[in-house]
C-alpha cells in the first residue's frame, strides 16, 4: 500500500505542477508585450573609395534597376541582386521607397558591406 500511495500522489503533483506551468506561460509579461522584430541583412557592393564605418546609418533607396545605399546623401554602394529581392518585398509591404539601415560589417578587401534593417511586426 505504501508504494501505491506514493505513485498516486506523485502523478497528482506532476499534474498540478504542469497546469501551473501552463498558466505561467500563458500569462502576459513585459517581454510578451513587445512587438516581434525581424532583422534583415543584405550584402552591398561598395563603389568608389569612400568606406563607411560600422554603425553608420544609411538609407536604402529603391530605383527601377537597383537598390542604392546612400550615406550622407552620397551614393556609396548598391545592394547585391541576390539580396535585393527580399528588400524589395519589404519595401513594397511597407509602401516605402526609402528605408533606413545600419552598417554592421565592412569588408575592405572585397569592397562589400553588410547592412541590417530592423522591421517591427
Amino acid at each position: 500500500m505504501g508504494i501505491d500511495f506514493i505513485i498516486t500522489k506523485e502523478r497528482k503533483f506532476t499534474t498540478q505542477r504542469d497546469a501551473a506551468f501552463e498558466e505561467q506561460l500563458a500569462a502576459q509579461n513585459l517581454l510578451s508585450l513587445l512587438p516581434d522584430a525581424k532583422v534583415f541583412a543584405s550584402r552591398c557592393r561598395l563603389i568608389g573609395d569612400q568606406m563607411p564605418t560600422v554603425g553608420d546609418t544609411v538609407l536604402l533607396y529603391k530605383t527601377e534597376d537597383a537598390i542604392k545605399v546612400l550615406l550622407l546623401n552620397r551614393h556609396i554602394a548598391n545592394v547585391m541582386t541576390s539580396d535585393a529581392g527580399e528588400l524589395i518585398n519589404l519595401m513594397v509591404a511597407s509602401n516605402a521607397d526609402i528605408i533606413s539601415a545600419q552598417i554592421s560589417e565592412v569588408r575592405e578587401l572585397t569592397k562589400i558591406c553588410i547592412v541590417r534593417i530592423r522591421n517591427r511586426t
